[in-house]
């Protein structure tokens, strides 16, 4: 089985894939004064079409990515809300085939929102300490029925967490 080594989350390294954005620990223009900040536009999203709010719970599994998916049109966000976790991704294909050497795994810390480029291959997000992962996921509604690709990869891809 291939392995890949998780990374951590820079904006350059995961800029092939899309953005992010810390809500614990905002970084951009704000406006107000201490005691109230307000950060504005800090991951911007969407492009006309109505938006849904999901949510994704994730039990305590290996980090084995084995199941990938993409949406052709859309883009996704999505946001770990009770703990760090690891998203594996991949860059857009021309079709819908992928190779487990292409895979970037990433460490997200809770509460940092991810935003997806539309192609860009995913799936869940895998918790990193031993419980139980609810992420918030923002999409166009009925994505999920409407523009999602998902394969099984015949070898999966084990991450390794330490360096």
């Amino acid at each position: 089985m291939k392995q890949i080594q998780m990374q951590e989350l820079t904006t350059e390294n995961f800029r092939p894939f899309g953005r992010f954005a810390s809500f614990l620990n905002p970084d951009g223009p704000a406006l107000g004064q201490a005691p109230i900040l307000f950060y504005r536009d800090l991951l911007p999203l969407g492009n006309g079409a109505a938006l849904a709010a999901s949510v994704t719970q994730t039990e305590p599994i290996p980090l084995v990515a084995d199941v990938m998916e993409f949406h052709t049109q859309t883009w996704e966000a999505f946001m770990t809300l009770d703990t760090d976790s690891c998203i594996c991704v991949a860059p857009a294909t021309a079709s819908a085939e992928l190779s487990g050497d292409t895979l970037v795994a990433f460490r997200v810390p809770a509460c940092t929102m991810i935003y997806l480029h539309p192609g860009v291959w995913h799936y869940a997000p895998y918790p990193l300490e031993g419980k139980t992962l609810h992420s918030l996921v923002i999409l166009p509604e009925r994505t999920y029925a409407n523009d999602c690709v998902k394969i099984t990869l015949p070898e999966g891809v084990t991450v390794l967490q330490e360096a």
